[in-house]
């Protein structure tokens, strides 16, 4: 007979084997843990590399659209001053065959 405050030999090995199980449960906790950590890692690594990637071509197209903006302008302009670059040159050789009438050079 066992007196008060001491455990039976069934007791102790039941708490054991509970303990044991729970030792093996919380290693299979920790191992899982660290895997979705580590999964998380990864995917946050991908993430973050995704977004360096689109960061880098909407620059690349901001730069695109800027440069098509700039070529537009010009684009607009030249067909603008194109005719009057024309006019321009016609009246130039105009005053040309003036002055070489007026002078006597034709």
């Amino acid at each position: 007979a066992n007196g008060e405050g001491e455990i039976s030999r069934r007791e102790l090995a039941e708490k054991t084997t509970a303990l044991a199980t729970c030792a093996e449960e919380k290693a299979h906790l920790q191992q899982a843990l660290q895997a979705e950590s580590s999964q998380r890692s990864r995917e946050e690594l991908n993430s973050n590399q995704a977004i360096s990637s689109t960061t880098a071509d909407n620059a690349r197209l901001r730069a695109e659209l800027e440069e098509a903006r700039a070529s537009k302008w010009w684009t607009e302009w030249r067909f603008v001053f194109a005719p009057l670059e024309h006019a321009v040159v016609e009246f130039l050789v105009a005053l040309l065959k003036l002055a070489a009438k007026a002078l006597g050079i034709s």
